[in-house]
């Protein structure tokens, strides 16, 4: 387990260096500098999920879910608003957020690269063989016989859900009042978060985030390509897109009146 953990560790330590060195650089525009760090965000996301598998495939579903929690506290304190999924921006439809959604998927894309190569390496037992389980073609989709209308409604739900509550948690005003460094926000949202995957996992693997479905079971035997693009890219930006309708009805008399003002 210290294995898994010390590459987890060390992954978001150096990354969180590497985008604090850009916010500070003198020498990179802001729009680009914000492009950049959905990329540095999107990467670390998907070292950190790669080898959270490891975690559960050794250790168990309790080991993965305190580390799923933490991780989700680390990404709502240390990620300065940083977005782990790429729904908004592509709702956004702006260049500007069309350019987030490609840094993101090229940042999950040489995660797995990254992961493979140190997997490869076979530092410790426990990655033996782990490259080769994930590649593409080799790895199968769990939930492939049920029907697509079935999974497609578990990543619908989902993402639905995961727009609405994170944002609802770190708008809350008596929380936000009493909670500057955002860990209690965190921790809520880290719980939801593992609520909602844990009861869409084996209906859909519960990815509710495309940039992470392509990184983690993009040419998994069982679904064609046109399937996946379907369920787990366009059906999660309808979701979202529904979630952001709905949050101002569910957010209640405050966005009311802010409206009336």
């Amino acid at each position: 387990m210290l294995s898994s953990l010390s590459i987890i560790i060390s992954h978001i330590l150096l990354l969180h260096l590497a985008r604090k060195a850009l916010k500070n650089s003198t020498k990179v525009s802001e729009s680009a500098k914000d492009v950049l760090l959905c990329g540095i965000c999107a990467f670390e996301l998907g070292c950190v999920a790669l080898e959270q598998g490891v975690l559960m495939e050794q250790y168990g579903l309790a080991i993965w879910a305190v580390s799923l929690i933490l991780v989700v506290i680390w990404q709502v304190a240390g990620w300065d608003g940083v977005s782990p999924s790429p729904t908004g921006h592509i709702l956004e439809g702006s260049t500007l957020g069309f350019l987030r959604v490609g840094s993101m998927l090229v940042g999950s894309l040489l995660s797995y690269r990254h992961m493979t190569t140190i997997w490869t390496a076979e530092l410790t037992g426990l990655h033996r063989g782990r490259a080769f389980a994930t590649a593409t073609g080799v790895c199968s989709l769990p939930w492939k016989n049920k029907a697509i209308y079935m999974v497609m409604i578990s990543e619908m739900v989902g993402s639905i859900l995961l727009t609405i509550i994170p944002r609802y948690v770190l708008e809350h005003k008596t929380l936000a009042n009493n909670d500057p460094n955002k860990v209690v926000r965190g921790a809520i949202i880290g719980l939801a978060v593992l609520i909602i995957v844990m009861a869409g996992m084996d209906q859909s693997g519960a990815m509710f985030n495309p940039t992470l479905a392509t990184l983690l079971i993009g040419g998994c035997v069982g679904y064609t390509t046109t399937q996946h693009i379907l369920v787990y890219w366009i059906t999660p930006i309808i979701g979202a897109a529904i979630g952001t309708a709905l949050y101002p009805v569910i957010a209640g008399t405050e966005d009311k009146e802010k409206k009336k003002k």
